[in-house]
């Protein structure tokens, strides 16, 4: 869970802490108030039962007698408790004889207590039990009891009943108890807070100091510094991860010092490779022989410069595309074939080529060798072609004029035989043969 501020250990620990101790007393307070209400209900319940007793039994006393001075006074003195909010005596027509206000006196108890349930009072009359009932609206308890009374004075005969009411506060005992489990609330609330600044004192050493510790070098070390270390001990859970979290980094620094060099490594050999092709490149293009790569399906990889004049065509144009596609289909077959034989044998091969230009067929020696992978296995054919046809015109002129030659010595020797044979059978001047004979040996020469 992510919270919508920022926020830190350091505060967000001891806020749970409190939060905590706050709840833990809201929640005490929220239990133990009614309990503690509720037997402060139960102990004034008990009570009022009591007084109910003692006052139905001395009431009694009194009423027999016929003194009742003696039980206006009884009933009188509770005035004096504030807990007990009215006692009212009434006799056998429901008329008040006692009661805590002297104005009540003579009046109906119908009109002096409208809250009372005189049914209630009627039954406690009948079983003569003290009956407590309780009321939430007004949080009071209502007594009730009968009472048996005489008429004439030191005759203890009942020759009559009454009643009697009492109406008991219980907003003084609840409040007391209430006030008594705010207090012991407020006492472990103290506990609990003290307790919870000793628990985040101990976070905050073991804890969050340490943990701010181990992020602060994390984001150090997110931010480029290699040397950020967490440098933090122990063989607990955040000493482990501390260390962990350095040899991390170290191994990291290294790896990254590794990189480094092999990536300068890498870009000077990439450079120098570079400048290896440029110059291989240069040397090519400026070659006179046509020089190209093939790859072993027959498609062009490189032309130089030399190719695209002969053939009027880019090397952008043709890269990638057979021979066939572009030149004659039997110059194509017959380039195709060679190069077959060079995959085969995989071994340079020399042959004899053409290839029809503008000014007619043209004759090539081509030297053709695999280029082989680091395994020796050929990817593709590099060709070298020079161009011999006007070699080959000149050494056919030359034959040419061999043969000629051949033929009029053989002519001339023919001749020379001839003359010799003449000399002799027609014995002819000897100034004939002296003219005739320089030619013959010429021709012989």
């Amino acid at each position: 869970m992510t919270l919508p501020w920022p926020t830190s250990l350091k505060v967000t620990v001891p806020l749970m802490l409190l939060a905590f101790a706050a709840v833990l007393s809201t929640v005490n307070l929220l239990y133990h108030v009614p309990r503690a209400e509720r037997e402060a209900e139960a102990d004034s319940r008990k009570r009022v039962t009591q007084e109910m007793s003692r006052l139905q039994s001395t009431l009694e006393y009194l009423s027999l007698k016929g003194d009742l001075v003696a039980a206006q006074h009884e009933i009188a003195v509770l005035a004096h408790n504030h807990d007990i909010m009215l006692v009212v005596l009434a006799d056998e027509r429901d008329t008040v004889v006692a009661a805590t206000r002297r104005a009540w006196l003579g009046r109906p108890v119908a009109d002096v207590l409208p809250k009372f349930d005189f049914d209630q009072a009627a039954g406690a009359i009948r079983d003569r039990r003290a009956r407590v009932t309780s009321d939430a609206v007004d949080n009071a308890l209502y007594g009730y009891a009968g009472i048996l009374m005489g008429h004439e004075r030191e005759q203890l005969r009942p020759s009559r009943s009454g009643s009697l009411f009492l109406a008991y506060d219980l907003n003084r005992p609840k409040a007391e108890a209430r006030a008594h489990v705010v207090q012991q609330s407020l006492y472990w609330a103290g506990w609990v807070t003290a307790l919870a600044l000793f628990m985040w004192l101990a976070f905050h050493f073991l804890l969050t100091r340490r943990t701010a510790r181990l992020v602060h070098a994390a984001e150090r070390f997110a931010a480029g510094e290699l040397g950020a270390r967490s440098g933090l001990h122990g063989n607990d859970e955040l000493g482990r991860l501390g260390r962990a979290f350095d040899a991390m980094a170290a191994e990291v620094s290294n790896t990254q010092s590794r990189l480094r060099h092999d990536l300068a490594e890498r870009a000077r050999v990439q450079q120098a490779l570079e400048n290896s092709e440029a110059r291989l490149q240069q040397i090519l293009n400026n070659s006179t022989a046509v020089v190209s790569v093939k790859d072993t399906g027959g498609r062009i990889l490189f032309v130089n410069r030399q190719w695209e004049n002969l053939f009027h065509l880019s090397q952008a144009e043709v890269l990638g595309k057979a021979e066939a596609e572009i030149l004659p289909k039997a110059t194509a077959q017959e380039l195709r074939s060679n190069d077959l034989q060079v995959l085969e044998r995989n071994a340079p091969i020399e042959f004899e080529e053409t290839a029809p230009l503008d000014d007619g067929l043209h004759t090539y020696i081509s030297i053709k060798f695999p280029l082989q992978d680091a395994s020796g296995v050929a990817y593709a054919v590099c060709g070298i072609s020079t161009d011999i046809t006007e070699r080959k015109r000149s050494d056919e002129a030359l034959r040419v004029s061999e043969a000629s030659y051949r033929a009029i010595f053989d002519a001339a020797r023919a001749a020379a035989e001839s003359v010799d044979d003449v000399e002799t059978t027609d014995h002819r001047s000897s100034d004939d043969v002296l003219q005739q004979r320089p030619l013959v040996d010429l021709l012989r020469i």
